[in-house]
């Protein structure tokens, strides 16, 4: 059940004010998580990628400058999406296993994002995620005058390195002393925070100056993937079998097999499965008094029923039914979200 700990989320116009505004919020809906990410300016989807109650924390403080986001998850998630508009983001990941765009991401990793930039990223058990950002012209400044490279150059980077001298997590730990919200009604005050230079010189020191970026392409068989899943989005809620999809990608079924076990860590008829139980489990959710589990199933693509029940429960922890009875008791985040 998700819980507001501080002030509602702004709008944009809202958000570009000198005083800081923060957010966090305790759930178990991924749903929330979105929202709370999209009045942040995100465009993000998530989904479960494995079975079981799943919670989730999440942290944000923002000013006219930058924006610092903590994701912590209980259990494996798979994340789609892009950035805020004009901004680069710097990303930091620690789980059990995970991938982003289809490669290992190590937790001395860090991911550079601007905007034209796809998120594509999946892990396995526990999972702490924190990012970053900042108004493009300032990195490249920043980036000009600490290592003496353009924007462009770290844009193709694509990943930098944590300091050797550095224990991993410092910076997470680091970025997480400016998340810190009082219980409401405490008197204690929020902590103070940096400028932007004093932020992103902070957050410079922690990493390896670029090295020259890797001519290497994404391999075949990872971009016939990414095609594969594009289209399974597109068509979630129809049968696609797997001969349809090698016959609109022009691939072979081991190509499509195998890369989609390297880029997302599962086959493709699991990923339907993980779109259309995120699908269900939504509307769910939101659904009006009335709603009968037949007829949501049946909207996402669902035509096994008795194998929905037993899938969905093993994978959220109680029946579409449990959800259905506590989603008119769900508290609402705020209006102005």
């Amino acid at each position: 059940m998700g819980t507001v700990l501080s002030e509602s989320c702004k709008t944009a116009s809202e958000a570009a004010l000198a005083q800081p505004w923060r957010i966090g919020i305790h759930t178990d809906d991924l749903d929330q998580v979105s929202e709370v990410e999209v009045a942040a300016q995100w465009d993000t989807r998530l989904f479960r990628c494995e079975r079981g109650p799943l919670g989730a924390r999440v942290r944000l403080v923002q000013t006219d400058a930058f924006q610092i986001v903590e994701n912590r998850f209980s259990s494996g998630v798979m994340v789609h999406g892009g950035i805020p508009q004009g901004a680069v983001v710097f990303g930091l990941a620690t789980a059990q296993a995970q991938r982003y765009q289809g490669r290992p991401l190590d937790c001395r990793d860090v991911v550079v994002l601007q905007e034209a930039d796809e998120i594509e990223y999946w892990c396995k058990g526990r999972s702490r995620l924190l990012t970053v950002a900042f108004d493009a012209p300032a990195v490249a400044r920043a980036v000009e005058a600490r290592w003496g490279v353009s924007l462009e150059f770290l844009a193709r980077t694509r990943r930098l390195k944590l300091d050797a001298r550095y224990p991993a997590g410092a910076l997470q730990d680091e970025l997480a002393t400016f998340l810190a919200i009082p219980p409401d009604g405490s008197a204690v005050p929020p902590p103070r925070l940096p400028g932007q230079e004093s932020l992103l010189d902070l957050f410079s020191r922690f990493l390896q100056p670029p090295a020259a970026a890797a001519n290497e392409s994404t391999p075949f068989r990872l971009r016939v993937a990414r095609a594969a899943a594009d289209y399974l989005r597109a068509h979630a809620t129809e049968s696609v079998s797997m001969t349809t999809l090698c016959r609109e990608l022009g691939a072979r079924e081991r190509t499509i097999y195998l890369g989609f076990q390297e880029r997302f860590g599962m086959p493709p008829h699991a990923y339907m499965t993980m779109l259309r139980m995120q699908a269900a489990r939504k509307a769910f959710m939101a659904a009006p008094s009335g709603t009968r589990v037949t007829d949501v199933a049946f909207d996402v693509g669902i035509r096994h029923f008795g194998r929905f029940s037993a899938e969905y429960r093993s994978r959220f922890g109680e029946s579409p039914s449990a959800t259905l009875s506590r989603s008119a008791r769900r508290p609402r985040l705020p209006a102005s979200l």
